[in-house]
């Protein structure tokens, strides 16, 4: 798979992020699903910030990007929003 080189350095600097409580990849034929959770908007902030360079690699070619998700509190969402 042309896109796991950049799927594990995903993984490897999820694990150095603080707020972190899991990062991992699920495969379902083509398609590749990003499973995340957070203790904080400043993890899901910290992670934006870490994975960007990684997600723009992996959408240069190896990957198509079709839908973002993220759930939490009403009234923390907007600390994220901000951040994207």
């Amino acid at each position: 798979m042309k896109a796991r080189p950049l799927l594990d350095e995903c993984v490897a600097v999820m694990r150095r992020t603080n707020g972190c409580v899991f990062f991992g990849w699920t495969k379902d034929g083509d398609d590749l699903f990003c499973n995340t959770a957070f203790t904080n908007a400043d993890g899901v902030t910290a992670h934006l910030a870490a994975v960007t360079p990684l997600l723009d690699a992996l959408l240069d070619g190896a990957a198509t990007l079709e839908s973002v998700s993220v759930h939490g509190p009403r009234g923390r969402l907007s600390e994220v929003a901000a951040a994207t």
